[in-house]
């Protein structure tokens, strides 16, 4: 919707933030669909992490009942495809380093051949892939710092891995 290209201008009573406000009709709830911060990278509400400036603009919206959208911004920063980091963080957590056989993660890991199976593959960012390349202190300082990446990007570690074994289980199964 071009908001110069309004038709008459008709306004609407109802309530936000608790309090009676008027809006202009056709403009009613398209406030995320003009304003910038929501496109932001800078932009998360309800955290302690939000924007200054977004969080000022909330909160004084709020006092005097009012919705701002934000058409410029210094500060504006192009929030990254979350569907597309989403995918690239599976696929990282899902890597499986080439080269390695099922001998050589056997050798890895101290086991036999026939402990661990032909079949074996062991993803990168793995406990155990981590333990045997770094020795445990480093392999949990890895992952940590991976969980925090992953959680400050908004999404649960637990979560992004579980994901990322049942693609490297589909994987499998179609080769």
């Amino acid at each position: 919707m071009d908001p110069r290209n309004l038709p008459m201008k008709v306004f609407e009573k109802y309530e936000h933030h608790g309090a009676e406000v008027f809006v202009m009709r056709e403009l009613k709830g398209l406030h995320q669909e003009f304003c910038l911060c929501y496109s932001c990278g800078k932009f998360r509400p309800d955290t302690s992490e939000n924007c200054p400036i977004a969080q000022r603009i909330y909160e004084l919206d709020v006092e005097l009942n009012l919705v701002t959208p934000v058409w410029e911004c210094g500060e504006f920063r192009i929030a990254p495809d979350t569907d597309e980091l989403r995918g690239a963080l599976k696929e990282l957590i899902a890597f499986i380093p080439e080269g390695a056989s099922p001998q050589d993660y056997a050798d890895i890991f101290g086991f036999s051949l026939e402990d661990i199976g032909e079949e074996t593959q062991v993803p990168f960012l793995s406990e155990s892939f981590l333990y045997a390349a770094l020795g445990k202190e480093d392999a949990r300082t890895v992952r940590a710092l991976f969980r925090q990446i992953c959680e400050k990007l908004g999404f649960d570690f637990p979560v992004l891995e579980l994901e990322a074994y049942q693609l490297i289980k589909e994987q499998t199964w179609e080769s």
